[in-house]
């Protein structure tokens, strides 16, 4: 039997990746958390996998903890990863001293960027630490290179997420969005570098492709994700750089906005404090169409020079789309079942897969995709 620890693993992207690897009967998922009782009660729906439930505390020796358990794998599916503190590392060095592969759901820019510097730990003990096995930047990459192709070479890079209403948050995602709401976040515009604010700069997108019902025009506001720092890497020279997420119905969207606006007026310190009120708020917003969607638009010169855009755009509907963030780490997880395991060593998600790793899943949800030209 083949442990897997994920630390949250009943939160609403560790349930999620649980329910993914559920059909794997070689798999013991030890489910772990706060609070044992929510661990049993996912362990009691039906799986070939074998479920354990764990009482797990992070600040409490979580070294010792995950060197009892020996698990082969250990995912960090809780979060926030904005808001970890001074060891912000903590699990993912335990794991890899205990001999385990390390793999997280992070969407902190600096987080997933900071995971490089255990590299020389992870290369010692011949294990992979991968942090951002999510839809930034795993997928939202994994995207880009199937759209690089198109393009001599690239100019800007532009991507979104917009959530259907009916995806419940947890408190950790608001938590997260709360840390950069009406804050700076360093962004590419017109060709130079700068700062724009976290839910309040703001534009226009239809997530569209030739067979699908679009989603129609959604206005989606600026977010702190790895792709803001990995881009620069990848594709050097950029002229625009921007991420964000357009929250349904608009309604919440538009009061998102308005108390990041509190924030950038500096009438509020941060929303943080506000989080635990802003999470059942957010869970009664849910009318509309239960669809999502994702969009990740290059543009820049084509092979005859002359200027290109194309855009990759996906919809899921129904309850398909919140699945979505935890598919990279059941993708990386289920390689490593038929000794596909990634290299050793510590460093963002970002080129660890390619989009034919995620058509299984997308096949057995209801997730489409397609490439849309200029």
């Amino acid at each position: 039997m083949r442990k897997i620890l994920i630390i949250g693993g009943y939160g609403r992207f560790g349930a999620r990746l649980v329910r993914l690897l559920a059909d794997e009967p070689e798999l013991e998922l030890i489910i772990a958390g706060r609070s044992k009782q929510k661990a049993q009660a996912l362990c009691a729906e039906p799986a070939a996998a074998t479920l354990t439930p764990l009482s797990f505390e992070r600040g409490h020796d979580p070294a010792g903890q995950i060197a009892r358990l020996q698990p082969e794998v250990v995912v960090d599916a809780a979060g926030p990863f904005q808001t970890y503190g001074k060891a912000p590392y903590t699990v993912p060095e335990a794991a890899l001293r205990a001999g385990a592969h390390y793999l997280d759901l992070a969407d902190a820019p600096g987080f997933v960027a900071g995971v490089a510097g255990l590299n020389t730990l992870a290369l010692e003990a011949g294990r992979m630490a991968i942090s951002g096995a999510s839809s930034v930047p795993a997928l939202s990459f994994a995207a880009a290179r199937t759209l690089k192709p198109a393009l001599a070479s690239v100019e800007t890079y532009t991507g979104g997420i917009s959530p259907s209403p009916h995806a419940r948050v947890g408190l950790s995602v608001i938590k997260a969005i709360a840390s950069y709401a009406g804050r700076p976040i360093s962004i590419i515009r017109d060709g130079k570098p700068c700062e724009a604010f976290g839910l309040i700069d703001s534009m226009y997108h239809n997530i569209r492709f030739d067979d699908a019902d679009p989603l129609g025009l959604r206005r989606f506001s600026l977010v702190d994700v790895p792709d803001l720092l990995l881009a620069r890497q990848i594709f050097p020279g950029l002229k625009a750089l921007w991420f964000g997420a357009a929250p349904q119905p608009e309604l919440g969207h538009s009061a998102l906005t308005a108390m990041a606006w509190l924030v950038r007026l500096k009438l509020l310190p941060s929303l943080v404090p506000f989080a635990r009120l802003m999470e059942p708020a957010a869970s009664h917003m849910n009318w509309g169409e239960q669809r999502g969607g994702m969009f990740i638009r290059l543009t820049g010169l084509d092979h005859a020079g002359k200027h290109a855009g194309v855009s990759w755009n996906l919809i899921a509907e129904g309850d398909s789309g919140p699945s979505i963030p935890s598919i990279p780490a059941a993708a990386l997880i289920k390689r490593l079942l038929t000794g596909e395991a990634p290299a050793p060593g510590a460093r963002p998600a970002h080129k660890a897969l390619e989009l034919a790793d995620f058509e299984p899943f997308f096949q057995s949800l209801s997730i489409r995709h397609g490439i849309v030209p200029d």
